[in-house]
């Protein structure tokens, strides 16, 4: 069956007091969202709601979101993680990854972001400074951040394994799986072993 959904995805809010650019660019969207003709089944949110973590930032995005009326499915960025670690966001918009099938097509959202190997206790960061590293992708500082990981690698294998090889999948993450730009961490230090659990599956967007 034919269908259709939205996806948005960065818009790296700060607080309204201190920069209204960005709020405007997502009003904007969310206004294109509501003018989709046919209207979309659902939203896809792809990550950096927040520029900073800041909960202020997390829930203007949320508040801007809401007046959007269909179901919303998040996957989170670096940008709305490492100030508390993911605390806010999970409360707020649920424990990535997920998956569902809708009309005939299985969906999955990808965690990308959760897994940092730890380099900010050794060297005594506050939270904040752990925030400051991770908002200017400085792969020098955090090394090969992006990543899923052997658990959740295990998880996407099991979620494909019950689906037909020849069936249509649609896969998320906020970092590119594949090498796109090292430096900047544009890449997911695992997507080979990604790769290799969909190669069966011959139509994976």
């Amino acid at each position: 069956q034919s269908f259709r959904f939205a996806w948005l995805s960065d818009t790296h809010l700060y607080p309204k007091s201190l920069n209204t650019r960005f709020v405007d660019k997502m009003v904007r969207a969310v206004k294109e969202i509501q003018g989709m003709n046919p209207p979309a089944d659902f939203l896809i949110f792809g990550g950096d709601l927040a520029q900073l973590g800041d909960p202020v930032e997390l829930k203007l995005g949320a508040e801007l979101l809401g007046e959007l009326k269909i179901k919303k499915h998040f996957i989170p960025g670096e940008h709305d993680w490492y100030l508390d670690m993911g605390k806010t966001w999970n409360k707020m918009f649920g424990t990535p990854p997920w998956t569902f099938d809708h009309k005939g097509v299985r969906f999955i959202g990808l965690d990308t972001v959760s897994h940092g190997p730890d380099y900010w206790t050794a060297r005594k960061m506050t939270p904040q400074e752990r925030m400051g590293h991770m908002a200017t992708l400085d792969g020098s500082v955090a090394g090969p951040w992006a990543g899923l990981g052997s658990e959740q690698l295990k998880w996407l294998n099991s979620t494909l394994s019950s689906w037909g090889k020849d069936k249509p999948v649609i896969i998320f993450s906020h970092n590119p799986l594949y090498e796109y730009y090292p430096q900047w961490n544009f890449w997911v230090r695992d997507w080979r072993e990604v790769h290799e659990i969909l190669k069966p599956y011959s139509n994976v967007t």
